[in-house]
């Protein structure tokens, strides 16, 4: 499904590489992976985060971004 990563010492995210394809923008991206109700914004805005990009970055055809397809915090016991 995808790669576990911590992001912090309380978040985790669960994230897949994408190789950029000609005319796909981070909304493109994000919509392909979105289920129903997901909002695309925080998922776009998680990517941004994720990959070190800027919020009007373009994107390169062959380069290699993380899609963070879920972000939870950690429980405590």
């Amino acid at each position: 499904m995808g790669t576990t990563v911590p992001k912090s010492m309380e978040t985790y995210q669960v994230r897949e590489e994408y190789c950029v394809k000609p005319g796909d923008t981070l909304w493109s991206i994000a919509s392909s992976y979105a289920n129903e109700g997901d909002d695309l914004r925080l998922m776009i805005h998680r990517m941004v985060e994720a990959n070190g990009l800027k919020d009007d970055c373009t994107l390169k055809p062959g380069e290699t971004i993380y899609v963070v397809l879920e972000e939870r915090e950690l429980r405590s016991n």
